[in-house]
C-alpha cells in the first residue's frame, strides 16, 4: 500500500498527507469540498469530488485522509 501512496504523490494526484490535489480519473485541479459533517461546531467529515467528472478523490474524517 505504500508503493501505491508513494506513487500518487509523486504523480501529483495527492499531498504527502494524503490531501487529494486532481482528479486521479480524469487528472483535473477542480476539485470540490461536499458533504460536510460537523459535531458540535467543528467540522469532522467531508468527501472532495472532482468538478468535472464527479468521482470522489479523497475523504477526511476525524484528522486524516482515507484511501
Amino acid at each position: 500500500m505504500q508503493e501505491y501512496i508513494d506513487e500518487m504523490v509523486k504523480q501529483g494526484y495527492i499531498a504527502e498527507d494524503g490531501t487529494p490535489l486532481k482528479c486521479h480519473f480524469c487528472g483535473s485541479k477542480k476539485l470540490e469540498e461536499v458533504g460536510q459533517y460537523y459535531e458540535d461546531c467543528v467540522l469532522v467529515e467531508y468527501e472532495v469530488k472532482c468538478k468535472l467528472c464527479g468521482k470522489r478523490v479523497g475523504y477526511w474524517a476525524y484528522g486524516s485522509w482515507e484511501l
